[in-house]
């Protein structure tokens, strides 16, 4: 153990051993000493089973790693107190006061026409233009200037100051309109282009709703364009892009090294990137924290981690909510600072009862017993999360005797963990008449690579008029853009096919998924 090298999070890995299973077997161990306040994680044990089994496990073992670093960092934050600013690590100078207001090309129709439909499509493609030859696992530079990006985020925070603040927000979606949840992106910018190739762009007029439930930051290359595009369209349409707060919307865990989001704003923004980051740290603060959509008996409750583990006091308390700052308190002293870190961090577990997370024991998890508890006295009939791979890597998953759903959408994971994405349909009419089974309707994707990805168009938005579109979008009657949709798909899911055969057979033992664990 004194020999073996430090890693991020202060732990110690003994070097592989290979023990002998009584039925002769072998077994890879990969022991672990946890030298930081939290408990060890347990050892990664490859032991015999389909490859899908080995990766759940290794998965797992992944997100207790990365998740304990997170808390790790910002425990001893808060600890240590919150600086108050951030040094600029890489161009290492103070950002100045202003990056200024020069379009970049392919940015003037914001500046001049501010966010209209056409605008916002314009930068839509400009960013998937822009992208086409970047790799997904490197990044590249800046597409969006810095002042474009600080007067999003400012008229993004101003928008949802202006309505409150609101931890909860209870909404009934009109006839009509479709809502498509979206899980974790984790900066995987292929994964966001693909599902807006698949279902369209966000449309009022085409009742096209979005509901992004969080982490969007962190761990990928490109949350930052992400979050124009979601930003971008949300003020274009503030009734058909809406934003749940996740636990990596938090300015402490985007430092930590198992984050990234701060190391992507200084990079792409040398001279602005503090300043880039804080003004998403004040954005982050204004995010909701929930949504309850639908009547009473058929509500789904939409938030990002799960229950709390005070959960008969979870809905007033989020009514109740004073305004929320930047990072979120891992030493909590209040019921809503219990209530904030529960609903970002927590996850279900089989057993009943409230348990300890396996990310850190000062998160809890809960059983099925709650959440049907929850349920019966909140009327609410479905809880839709993200927060994690669900075990069978399909990108989604029913639990709780179908009372919860997990939903994950950033596909292949990291690169590594070869997981399908999926996004929730939920169609209003069918929900709005309390049918909560034939309203809600999980898809299964596998995004292919960016550069793949970037070569697609996407359907624009009904207030878009005819005249500026493509022949290819035309007409734009209901009918013509179904039939468009299911076009896509057809062909989607052929390439999906290919994509996924071609990754699994390029690493059929999840060898990179276990040399990042170790």
């Amino acid at each position: 153990a004194a020999a073996a090298p430090m890693l991020p999070g202060s732990c110690r890995m003994l070097p592989t051993t290979v023990m002998q299973q009584p039925n002769g077997t072998a077994t890879t161990v990969v022991q672990q000493v946890n030298s930081t306040a939290f408990a060890a994680a347990p050892a990664v044990v490859l032991s015999p089973g389909t490859a899908r089994q080995r990766m759940e496990r290794l998965s797992d073992q992944l997100e207790g790693c990365e998740e304990a670093e997170s808390l790790r960092r910002a425990d001893l934050a808060q600890r240590m107190g919150m600086p108050e600013e951030l040094v600029d690590e890489v161009d290492g100078h103070v950002s100045p006061s202003s990056p200024g207001v020069v379009p970049w090309p392919g940015e003037e129709p914001i500046f001049e026409e501010g966010f209209t439909p056409r605008a916002m499509l314009g930068l839509t493609n400009n960013i998937r233009t822009a992208c086409t030859h970047f790799d997904e696992n490197l990044g590249g530079p800046a597409i969006i200037s810095p002042g474009l990006l600080l007067s999003m985020l400012a008229k993004a925070e101003d928008m949802l100051v202006r309505k409150g603040s609101k931890a909860l927000i209870e909404m009934q979606p009109p006839p009509g309109e479709r809502v498509v949840i979206v899980g974790d992106l984790h900066g995987q910018l292929k994964d966001a282009l693909w599902i807006f190739y698949r279902y369209g762009l966000p449309s009022e007029a085409g009742g096209n709703c979005f509901l992004f439930n969080g982490d969007i930051a962190d761990r990928g290359r490109f949350a930052v364009e992400i979050y124009v595009l979601v930003i971008g369209w949300m003020l274009t349409f503030p009734g058909a892009v809406f934003i749940n707060r996740g636990n990596h919307e938090d300015v402490l865990v985007n430092t930590s090294r198992s984050g990234g989001f701060y190391e992507e704003c200084i990079q792409k923004y040398p001279g602005f990137g503090r300043q880039v980051f804080e003004a998403f740290g004040k954005f982050f603060a204004a995010l909701p924290l929930a949504y309850l959509l639908g009547p009473n008996g058929a509500k789904i409750l939409v938030v990002h981690g799960g229950l709390p583990r005070v959960p008969s006091q979870f809905i007033s308390a989020l009514k109740h909510m004073a305004p929320r700052g930047p990072t979120v308190a891992m030493r909590t002293s209040s019921l809503a600072e219990v209530v904030v870190k529960d609903c970002l961090w927590s996850d279900p577990q089989e057993s009943n009862g409230q348990g300890v997370s396996t990310r850190g024991p000062s998160l809890m998890a809960f059983g099925p017993d709650v959440t049907l508890n929850f349920c019966h006295q909140e009327l609410v009939g479905l809880i839709v999360r993200s927060h994690e791979v669900p075990p069978s890597g399909e990108g989604f998953a029913f639990m709780h005797q179908n009372r919860l759903c997990t939903v994950f959408s950033a596909s292949n994971y990291k690169g590594i963990e070869h997981n399908s994405g999926a996004v929730l349909l939920i169609t209003s009419a069918d929900l709005a008449m309390g049918n909560l089974a034939k309203s809600v309707r999980p898809e299964v994707y596998y995004a292919p690579a960016l550069s793949q990805v970037c070569e697609t168009e996407f359907e624009p938005p009904k207030e878009c008029l005819e005249s500026e579109l493509e022949p290819q979008f035309l007409p734009q009657t209901p009918s013509a853009r179904k039939l468009r949709e299911e076009t896509r798909r057809i062909s989607a899911a052929k390439v999906e096919a290919v994509t996924k055969c071609s990754i699994k057979s390029d690493d059929p033992n999840g060898e990179l998924i276990q040399d990042e664990v170790v």
